[in-house]
């Protein structure tokens, strides 16, 4: 937890590239993805 402490203004960034990221791993095509595993 190096940046554990820190205020939200400076996660704020890697907040918002992380819930893209996870948007597009659930709602994007693969392995891992919602279509994947409701399509078998």
């Amino acid at each position: 937890m190096i940046h554990g402490q820190d205020p939200l203004g400076q996660k704020e960034l890697a907040i918002m590239y992380l819930v893209g990221w996870t948007t597009l791993l659930i709602a994007g095509p693969g392995k891992y993805s919602l279509d994947g595993a409701l399509g078998k």
